[in-house]
């Protein structure tokens, strides 16, 4: 159930940052020399809508990018500065958070989740045999 609504709230982000990247292409807001980066950062993921997503408490969030486990790209709007997620950092969050919430230390979670995440048919053969 759990992740039926974290594909919708990921659908429902894409397919909104894609009419938005859209309806700005077709209005001349953005020009094609521009339109190839701005694609790549509306494929990322804010800060807010991650901690709905994965469910992970914002310290422990900040925790993982000070240690290095995480490197999210910061965008600065005027003053402020925000963290946007690749999709591979969403997997790995998700990955290290299942491991944090199993008990494990946060450098043991990111080293299973690394392993996890590079070795997928691993992880294939350890769901079939459950």
């Amino acid at each position: 159930m759990l992740d039926k609504f974290k594909n919708n709230v990921i659908l429902k982000l894409i397919l909104k940052l894609s009419l938005n990247l859209y309806m700005q292409l077709n209005q001349g807001i953005i020009n094609k020399s521009n339109s190839s980066r701005l694609k790549e950062a509306a494929m990322g993921i804010k800060t807010p809508e991650l901690l709905k997503l994965i469910d992970i408490p914002r310290q422990k969030l900040y925790y993982l990018e000070q240690k290095g486990y995480i490197s999210p790209q910061k965008i600065v709007i005027g003053e402020k500065e925000f963290r946007e997620y690749s999709e591979d950092d969403v997997k790995r969050i998700e990955c290290i958070w299942k491991y944090l919430k199993k008990g494990f230390k946060y450098k043991i979670a990111y080293e299973k989740a690394i392993e996890e995440l590079s070795n997928p048919q691993m992880n294939l053969i350890k769901t079939e045999n459950r």
